[in-house]
């Protein structure tokens, strides 16, 4: 887990402007949702963001240090 929670501080950014992005497009209405909402929110930046970090280093190996941190 470790090994992942640097790039976690670099890839969550990216991750959650488009999250925001596709929920601004497709959700009509308030902005606020409430905690439940927040909560999932929370649960999926952090596992698009750890599945997008296993990914990179799948690909890249060693090189992935240089593109996410990791």
């Amino acid at each position: 887990m470790s090994d992942i929670d640097f790039g976690i501080f670099f890839v969550h950014g990216p991750v959650l402007a488009a999250l925001q992005l596709v929920a601004r497009r497709r959700l009509a209405g308030p902005s606020h949702y409430g905690l439940g909402v927040w909560l999932l929110g929370t649960v999926g930046v952090i596992s698009i963001s750890m599945g997008s970090i296993r990914l990179v280093q799948r690909l890249l190996g060693e090189r992935s240090r240089y593109v996410i941190g990791c």
